[in-house]
């Protein structure tokens, strides 16, 4: 995983978020995702564990701020 860091395989992806009432957009969030170079996009709920097993989950915080 953390060669996966070092290659640039993370990526964010920005999901606009709306009021329910008038529909306004008032931000986004960010989600994490791994594109794995053999099992194609993964979802954090396929690494992220792994992430804080590691430690890893410090540096691609670090990543994404």
């Amino acid at each position: 995983m953390s060669q996966a860091l070092e290659r640039n395989q993370f990526e964010l992806w920005y999901q606009p978020k709306y009021t329910a009432g008038d529909h306004s957009l008032t931000g986004f969030e960010a989600l994490l995702r791994w594109h794995h170079p053999e099992r194609g996009m993964l979802l954090p709920a396929e690494f992220l564990s792994a992430l804080e097993d590691t430690g890893l989950i410090i540096p691609v915080g670090k990543w994404v701020i």
